[in-house]
C-alpha cells in the first residue's frame, strides 16, 4: 500500500476531524474499541505523524458492520443507504478514509500489537504500534520487492530509518532485534556484480544514495552515485551533482543515457534490480570496460541499542 501525502494539517485540526470520524462510526454502532487505526502513528518522536496526511486507513471488526460485507479488503457502505451518505459527506469534508475488516480472530491479533492514542481527556482510540510494524517490515520488504513496487520499497526503507530511531529513543529492544534480523538477511543475499550498459568511459567508485518518487529533494554530495529507477528532465539538477548515475531501467536511447551523454557523467543503465541489491552508503565501483557495478564495501548497520 502506498500513502500519497496530500496535505498538511495542523493538529488541532485533524484531532476534529477524527473526532468526526468517530462520531460517525458510534452513529453507525461502531465503538473506538471495534475499530482501529492500521497505518499511521501519532505524537511519537521521528515516527510519521497522522497530521501530514488526508488519507487513513482503518479496519473494522467485521461483525461490527452494520450491513453484509462481501470482500474484506476494502469496505464501502451499500448504495442507498444512510451508511453510505455518511461516508461520501465525511470523506468529501474531512479523510480520504479507506477501511478494511477483520473477524474476531483476526482482530484479536491485531489487537495484541495496538496502542491507544488520547486525544483530549475523554476521547482515545486504538492505532498499530511501531512492533507490529517492525515485524511485518520484512514481510513487506519481500513482497515489494516481488511486485517491483519501487516506491513502495522506497517507504519502507524511511520506516526502517526511522523505527531504528524510535527504539533508540524508547529503549526498544524487541524493534532493534526485528530491524537487525532484516539486515542479516540481506547480507546472506547480497550480490556482489550488477551488469548494465555503460555510457561514456569511465572507471570510479563512490557511494551509493538510493533515490526514489518520495525523496527525489534529498541532498546528494559530489562522492555520491545515485541509483535511480529511471530519469527524466527534472533529475538533471541531481545527476550534475553526482559521480555517476546508475539506472535500474533503459538502453542506450533512454534520457538517463542521453543525460549522461551530454553532460559527460559515468552512467550505467538497465541494471536489473539495482534498487533492490544496494543500500544507501554502499561503497560501489563503476567500470565501462567491465559493464558493470561493483560491490567494494557494504555500509554496516547496527541496530542494537
Amino acid at each position: 500500500m502506498i500513502f500519497i501525502i496530500i496535505y498538511k494539517m495542523k493538529k488541532n485540526e485533524f484531532n476534529e476531524k477524527l473526532i468526526r470520524l468517530i462520531s460517525m462510526f458510534k452513529s453507525w454502532g461502531i465503538n473506538t474499541n471495534d475499530w482501529l487505526v492500521c497505518d499511521r502513528f501519532i505524537n511519537k518522536k521521528y515516527l510519521e505523524d497522522l497530521t501530514k496526511s488526508s488519507e487513513i486507513h482503518i479496519v473494522i471488526k467485521d461483525y461490527k458492520l452494520p450491513w453484509e460485507i462481501k470482500e474484506k479488503k476494502q469496505i464501502i457502505p451499500p448504495k442507498n443507504t444512510s451508511y453510505l451518505n455518511d461516508f461520501i459527506r465525511y470523506i468529501k469534508e474531512d479523510l480520504q478514509v479507506e477501511i478494511g475488516a477483520a473477524n474476531k480472530k483476526e482482530f484479536f491479533e491485531l489487537l495484541k500489537y495496538s496502542e491507544k492514542i488520547k486525544l483530549d481527556d475523554k476521547i482515545n482510540f486504538l492505532q498499530l504500534s511501531p512492533l507490529f510494524h517492525a515485524l511485518h517490515l520484512k514481510e513487506n520488504i519481500k513482497r515489494a520487492k516481488s511486485n517491483k513496487n519501487f516506491d513502495y520499497y522506497g517507504t519502507l526503507l524511511e520506516l526502517e530509518k526511522r523505527l531504528f530511531l524510535y527504539a533508540k529513543e524508547y529503549d526498544d529492544l524487541l524493534i532493534s532485534s526485528e530491524l537487525t534480523k532484516i539486515y542479516q538477511d540481506r547480507n546472506k543475499n547480497i550480490i556482489n556484480t550488477l551488469g548494465g550498459t555503460p555510457v561514456n568511459d569511465f572507471k570510479i567508485k563512490g557511494k551509493v544514495k538510493l533515490i526514489f518518487a518520495h525523496n527525489f529533494n534529498c541532498k546528494i554530495n559530489k562522492d555520491n552515485i545515485i541509483v535511480v529507477r529511471n530519469t527524466n528532465v527534472k533529475w538533471i539538477p541531481l545527476m550534475i551533482k553526482a559521480k555517476g548515475v546508475i539506472s535500474e531501467e533503459g538502453g542506450l536511447t533512454c534520457h538517463t543515457a542521453i543525460a549522461c551523454r551530454e553532460l559527460k557523467i559515468p552512467g550505467l543503465v538497465g541494471v536489473k534490480d539495482v534498487l533492490f541489491k544496494l543500500l544507501d552508503g554502499d561503497i560501489i565501483e563503476m567500470d565501462s570496460k567491465e559493464k558493470y557495478a561493483r560491490l567494494i564495501k557494504q555500509v554496516k548497520k547496527d541496530y542494537k541499542i
